[in-house]
């Protein structure tokens, strides 16, 4: 995507280019929601023939731009949670391989003491010689004695057939565990081969957006700058609000105490599968982390955390749930509502951590977990 930027060779280039300067500094257009679902193919180009000139071209032009950059990033958010829930779910697999291996060599270690048990019986018993039924009967002193001979030699016979009974249990289940092993160790390396085929595509996702941003218009970059800045003033200042309303909300200690935690990394940067503060996070990546801090353990990713909470209407929203944006079969956002129509996000790399307002935004989900006090 190239943006040709044109000289101002006449006196009425010259005084557009001075109202354009003007223009960014008085202020212009908000920036726009995020979109719906990007475009399959590579961004439309934004070039034209001459260059925007005048003041409503300007702006024209950027908020053409910044649409443009609005969607990169949703499909960069979209590309990391597909990457968070492979990393997730390769845990999980890795998890589980460590399970049946300690569980096959349990198996394993049984079968060969069994083994080894029933190998001794049987050297003894053709060492010393097996009495038969006359031997008994002919042996005994009285019929009480021949009775518990029987009885005694019963016994060994039948702990010889459970010897036996168990060991082809136990090959079995060595046998089943094996497979196993097999089948979850091949969807291991099948999930590694998508982990990093969604990291390379995060990493496609990031270099288009860089494109964009490095052949701006110098003219046009200044505007999405001061929008930028004017974002991140507006933030604050809902951070800000959310701080003054929170000894006001309506909510148990606990929910309080989520929504305390998660405005707490408000300025964190936002880092693409980060779920730590000395990192940076993702938006599930928060969430993750703010509810571990309350004794519930979530996966990486928003379509997971959907999947284990309890949804609840939209219109019934409580401090601390979960808001999802996406579909049932794909949540690609997250975040947790504060209050008063507000929600703390790691919304992007141009915000970091922020407190947004949750209107207009196209949430579509909201779940409630049972977490505790730290």
């Amino acid at each position: 995507m190239v943006l040709r930027s044109q000289g101002a060779t006449t006196a009425r280039h010259a005084a557009a280019w001075a109202a354009a300067c003007l223009a960014v500094l008085l202020g212009g257009p908000a920036l726009g929601a995020l979109t719906a679902e990007p475009a399959a193919a590579a961004p439309p180009s934004l070039s034209f023939s001459s260059g925007p000139e005048t003041v409503p071209e300007l702006r024209a032009e950027a908020r053409r731009v910044r649409a443009e950059i609005e969607r990169l990033d949703h499909r960069v958010a979209v590309a990391v949670e597909r990457y968070d829930q492979a990393a997730c779910a390769l845990d999980e697999l890795t998890i589980e391989l460590m399970d049946i291996r300690s569980e096959l060599a349990l198996v394993e270690s049984k079968l060969d003491l069994a083994r080894d048990l029933l190998a001794s019986r049987t050297r003894a018993m053709y060492k010393g010689g097996e009495l038969g039924l006359l031997d008994i009967v002919f042996g005994a002193a009285d019929l009480t004695e021949m009775q518990r001979q029987l009885e005694f030699y019963r016994l060994i016979a039948d702990a010889d057939g459970d010897a036996v009974a168990v060991i082809e249990g136990l090959a079995r289940q060595a046998e089943e565990l094996e497979a196993r092993f097999e089948a979850r160790r091949q969807a291991a390396q099948a999930t590694e081969q998508r982990l990093e085929e969604e990291r390379a595509m995060v990493e496609d996702e990031l270099a288009r957006r860089e494109a964009v941003l490095r052949d701006l218009d110098g003219r046009i970059k200044k505007i999405l700058e001061r929008e930028a800045r004017r974002a991140a003033a507006e933030a604050r200042r809902l951070a800000a609000r959310a701080g003054v309303d929170l000894d006001s909300l309506k909510g148990t200690p606990v929910q309080l105490s989520l929504v305390r935690e998660a405005l707490r990394w408000v300025g964190k940067a936002y880092v693409w599968g980060g779920a730590e503060p000395d990192v940076g996070f993702d938006c599930s990546g928060l969430a993750m982390y703010v509810y571990a801090k309350h004794g519930v353990e979530m996966p990486h990713g928003a379509t997971l955390q959907a999947r284990m909470g309890r949804p609840v209407p939209l219109s019934a929203l409580q401090p601390g749930d979960l808001v999802f944006f996406g579909t049932p079969a794909f949540y690609h956002h997250v975040g947790m509502y504060i209050g008063r129509g507000l929600f703390v996000e790691a919304r992007g790399r141009d915000y970091g951590v922020v407190v947004s307002t949750l209107e207009g935004r196209g949430c579509s989900l909201a779940c409630r977990y049972s977490p505790r006090l730290p």
